[in-house]
């Protein structure tokens, strides 16, 4: 059974549901897409996963649908918030940064599970740009079952979605301590005054 995840309550969206019929929204957030050509560019698209596809719009226009089962493997990054959704030789790949990964994770090896009975793969990479991972439109139409991954770094997604590990990421920016105060011209180091908080005015 697939827990719902439906953060921006397109399954009660009329725009939406007509567009996708009577498929089942199993997930629904604002995520950022990431092109790889030349002049590599981030966008802003509202990612959906239902029971049958995974959906890229861009507000309610449907500007990509790949089939579930068209869905090959997972890379993450362990130093950033990218992703990799790599898919076989009917789609090209698609690159995202999304923070929460193990909760999208879990959700489409569901949908996946629930239509393929098999397991997605999985690779985890500490490169913070997984763009030389991603195999592009022309890149697929020249080679269709092209694929960026080594074989044997590949794992099932299941071990990561069931480890008690946080989800990977960048490490969170820790506020620099002040330096400690120069030597005057004595050369010893000044003393601090030390505020108790008795007198007037306070």
């Amino acid at each position: 059974m697939v827990d719902v995840e439906d953060n921006l309550g397109f399954q009660d969206n009329y725009n939406v549901k007509g567009k996708i019929g009577d498929e089942k929204i199993c997930f629904s957030d604002k995520i950022i897409k990431k092109t790889v050509e030349m002049f590599s560019k981030k966008q802003e698209r509202n990612f959906v996963v239902t029971d049958l596809a995974v959906y890229n719009f861009k507000d309610f226009e449907i500007k990509r649908r790949i089939k579930i089962e068209d869905l090959k493997a997972i890379t993450i990054s362990t130093t950033s918030d990218q992703f990799i959704l790599h898919c076989n030789q009917n789609e090209y790949d698609y690159l995202y940064l999304y923070p929460n990964r193990k909760k999208l994770t879990k959700v489409l090896q569901s949908v996946y599970e629930a239509k393929t009975n098999q397991d997605l793969l999985f690779c985890k990479k500490p490169d913070k740009d997984l763009s030389k991972f991603v195999v592009g439109k022309k890149e697929r139409t020249k080679n269709p079952y092209l694929f960026k991954i080594n074989q044997n770094e590949l794992t099932s997604i299941k071990d990561y979605i069931e480890s008690d590990q946080k989800d990977e990421g960048p490490e969170p920016q820790r506020p620099t301590p002040p330096p400690p105060p120069a030597p005057n011209s004595s050369g010893s180091t000044p003393s601090i005054k030390v505020v108790t908080g008795k007198g007037k005015g306070v």
